[in-house]
């Protein structure tokens, strides 16, 4: 976002999970903002089209995995 990517996520995104597509799948682990409530890198919006492609994972959840290592 700072150097104005953001269209590497938009083309990765439209390669992926998709017929003819070069990617089977893509996680991009962003940190939550407490100020929306979409995924965001330096306040811009991460382009997504769903909220089947992105979601928040739990603190109780990450807590509980980082206690089983």
């Amino acid at each position: 976002a700072r150097y104005d990517q953001l269209k590497l996520i938009d083309n990765l995104r439209d390669k992926t999970g998709v017929t003819g597509g070069t990617l089977d799948g893509l996680w991009i682990l962003v940190p939550e903002s407490a100020q929306s409530t979409l995924p965001t890198v330096d306040g811009k919006p991460i382009p997504v089209l769903t909220s089947g492609q992105y979601a928040t994972i739990p603190k109780t959840w990450i807590k509980g995995q980082l206690r089983n290592d």
